[in-house]
Formats: structure tokens, sequence, C-alpha cells
């Protein structure tokens, strides 16, 4: 399959791909250098690094559905990627077939239907369900217009979807930039619901695609080198942008704020960086696995600059004022969680104890 990496209109890359498990061969041509992907664009090996980006934007094997997904022609998460333009709603980027004549407004899935007639005319089967990664179940909806992402809870309480509407009323109680989730029921199933936040023209940069933009040193810490790699690529953050998401995350017990669900928003066209990208995916939170009795405060995990929140916590400098009362806590996790059938009066009284007591940490060190 010969194809062309695109950007909005501008071509980037043509590639060749193996038509079975879709690998990108060597025989790689740069049309547009600065437009690569900025993971790709500051790596030594641009085969490599361009072959890692696109399994980044496809499902993992560990997605839920994915076999359902494939088939006899289409048997690599790889190959549903690029057979349906590997179009997304979070960035600009896709995958142009040589043979065909399309442009950018004809196939972005901000503006257009997923099953729009020229996708039915070039006998296309196009979702941004098939180039979006993460590991839950997942689908994209167009409702009034507007997208919106439904994600569904694993075992054993489903709690995810739950976890992610406390999480943005506590965002906004605190006054920081986030994604608003609801929660809604299809064929009793409990799923959070939120908007995309990117558009046809604004595009979402994951953290972990600037990591290369300068080499590591060896005094450096995770998180020293990550701010100089924003400095080096001159990104306007929001005052204490890092410290208030590394408060936040302690808050709620965060375990799964790794370089790709936090990062920035770039305009496509002029390459400019815009902002930081508001705090979203926080499901992964408030010992979502863990059975009540084992919801302990030692060694608590966490990403991206430490293992542990104790130590990630500790390079915060300035701690955000925790403008909540207990009350305020107590209130709004019995009104989410006591929507949960599987949840019981001593967690949802746990959890209200465990995110007090965070709370408490905070203060002390504000």
């Amino acid at each position: 399959m010969q194809i062309n990496l695109m950007h909005l209109d501008i071509p980037v890359a043509f590639l060749n791909i193996d038509d079975e498990r879709g690998y990108i061969h060597s025989d790689i041509k740069i049309i547009t250098k600065e437009h690569l992907p900025i993971s790709v664009l500051t790596s030594s090996n641009i085969a490599l690094s361009l072959q890692n980006w696109v399994d980044n934007r496809s499902i993992p094997l560990s997605r839920k559905n994915l076999n359902m997904l494939l088939n006899d022609k289409i048997n690599s998460p790889r190959m549903l990627s690029f057979k349906s333009l590997g179009l997304n709603l979070s960035d600009c980027y896709w995958f142009k077939p040589v043979a065909l004549d399309l442009t950018w407004k004809q196939v972005n899935l901000f503006n257009n239907d997923f099953t729009s007639k020229i996708f039915l005319e070039n006998n296309l089967k196009i979702n941004p369900d098939y180039s979006s990664n993460g590991e839950l179940l997942k689908y994209w909806k167009i409702e009034n217009g507007k997208r919106f992402l439904y994600k569904e809870g694993t075992l054993p309480f489903y709690q995810e979807p739950f976890n992610e509407v406390f999480a943005s009323k506590l965002l906004k109680k605190l006054n920081l930039p986030h994604i608003k989730y609801e929660l809604t029921t299809i064929d009793n199933n409990i799923y959070s619901v939120c908007e995309t936040f990117s558009n046809e023209n604004t595009e979402y940069i994951p953290a972990n695609e600037i990591l290369n933009v300068r080499t590591k040193l060896n005094h450096e810490s995770a998180y020293l080198h990550f701010i100089e790699c924003i400095k080096s690529l001159n990104i306007p953050i929001g005052q204490n942008f890092l410290d208030n998401m590394i408060c936040f995350d302690y808050l709620i017990h965060n375990e799964d704020r790794h370089y790709g669900n936090f990062g920035f928003l770039r305009n496509a066209e002029t390459l400019e960086f815009i902002n930081t990208a508001p705090i979203f995916d926080s499901g992964n939170s408030l010992w979502y696995h863990n059975l009540t009795k084992d919801i302990k405060f030692k060694d608590r995990p966490a990403k991206p600059f430490k293992d542990t929140q104790e130590k990630q916590i500790k390079l915060v400098k300035n701690i955000f004022p925790v403008n909540i009362t207990n009350e305020w806590i107590k209130d709004t996790l019995y009104e989410i969680y006591s929507q949960n059938e599987l949840f019981d009066d001593e967690r949802i009284e746990k959890l209200t104890d465990v995110v007090i007591t965070l709370k408490s940490f905070l203060l002390k060190r504000s």
C-alpha cells in the first residue's frame, strides 16, 4: 500500500506499507519535514520513530473489543488505522492513499460524519475509534453536531466513569482548566461522556511527543528534563500547570497520568503552540481496581515523573490552595458513587476519608 502521511492538506511523507501487518518499509520519502510529528522530527531514526508513532495512535492489543474489529483482510490494529485513513479526533494528521484524490475538508472527522458520502464512495470504513489508543472500551458519537467520547469501566467496580465525573467536578471547584465529564447509561452499561477539545485546525500534542527535543542530561530528573523540553519549543504553559496537575493527581491518587494523557494544544497550520490542554482522563484513580479493604496510603503508584505519589508530590514547590470543604467532598462523592450498584456505603465512606486525608496533607505543605 502506498500512502502519503498528511497534515491538513500538506503532504508530509511518502510511505510504503506492508499490506499484511501494517509495517512501514524503510524507503520513506520526506516531503515537508517541518510538519512531521515532533517525536519523528527530533529522532535519529525516522523509520523506527514513525512506526512507533503509528503504533501509538492505533488500538492497543489489550482493547476489549479488538477482535470484533479485525478480520481476514484487516488483521492488525495498524492496518485498521491505515484502512480508515488514520483519522481521529485528536490531531490533524491522516493517511491518504496515493490512488485517491481526497482533501482534509472532505475527510476530517471534526466536520464530517463518520459514514459520510465521500467515505462510502471510496469503500472506506472510517471511524475515529480505529485510530484512538487506550485500553478501555470506548467509542465516539456525534450528537447535535458535537463529537462525544464514551468510555466504559472495568472490573471489579466499573469505577472509572464515576472517577471521571468526580475529577471534573473537583477540578471545577479548584478552578483548574479541565474537560467536563458526565455519566450516561446505555443497555445497562454506565459510561463517562466528554466532548472533544480539538478541532479541524487546533490539535492535541501529547507530552510524549516532545521528550526527544533535547537530550536528557545525566544530572537531570525526568521533571526538570520535561521542563527544558517545554522551553526548547517555546510552549506557553499556564502558571504552575505541572505543579497543579501533580497536586490534583495526588489528591485523587491518579495512577496513570502517563505522558500520553496530558499535553498541549497547537495550531496545525502555523505549528505554534497555543497552551496546555485541559486536564482529562483521570479515571484510573481513587483505588479503582482495589477492594475496599486494600485501600491504603503507602507506596501509591504515580506517573509520569516519579513512581509513587509520595515522591512525586515532593517535586512541587507551589501547592495550590485546596479551597474545598470536607462537607463538599462527602456530599459530592456520595452523589456520584451512590449511582454505582457495586458500591456500598463502606466504600463511599472509605473514599471520603482518604480524599479528606489527602487534602489535609496538601494543606500542611501549602
